[in-house]
């Protein structure tokens, strides 16, 4: 959802951007040659921009089941303790469960402040939707 959203503001500044370049460039697009050179410039940086966001959506997608285990995972207070301030999150590829996995299991660094955790856990989708932690086993802890 949130890409999604990431993904319309940029077409609508992409399009005001147009628009305000439009306005600011007319007096140097007099000729009709000018304007279908702009025109292919334009072209060229709008399909890249599209070409852009694939890849980068390709390469950061994560299943919801990761994605949900990790809050869950930054909520809990003893990981906190071990951790300090939650930084940030990392997984191989290979580790990830299949998007359909339920339960789902997969292995996860969390990183904090203080250190870095390596987890192997286990969640369920209830019926509701909601994501529940079935088991969580802590593979090390590498302080900073």
């Amino acid at each position: 959802m949130l890409l999604i959203l990431l993904f319309l503001f940029t077409l609508l500044a992409l399009s005001a951007t147009i628009v305000m370049a439009y306005f600011f460039l007319k007096p140097y697009m007099q000729t009709k040659e000018q304007r279908i050179k702009a025109l292919r410039i334009l072209l060229i940086l709008v399909l890249s921009s599209i070409i852009f966001y694939v890849i980068i959506t390709y390469l950061t997608y994560t299943t919801p089941s990761v994605e949900n285990g990790v809050e869950l995972l930054e909520k809990r207070q003893d990981i906190s303790n071990k951790i300090g301030n939650y930084q940030s999150y990392t997984y191989f590829d290979k580790d990830l469960p299949k998007k359909e996995d339920n339960p789902a299991s997969f292995k996860v660094a969390l990183n904090g402040s203080l250190a870095t955790i390596y987890l192997s856990c286990k969640v369920r989708k209830d019926t509701l939707g909601v994501w529940h932690l079935i088991e969580i086993k802590e593979d090390s802890l590498k302080k900073k």
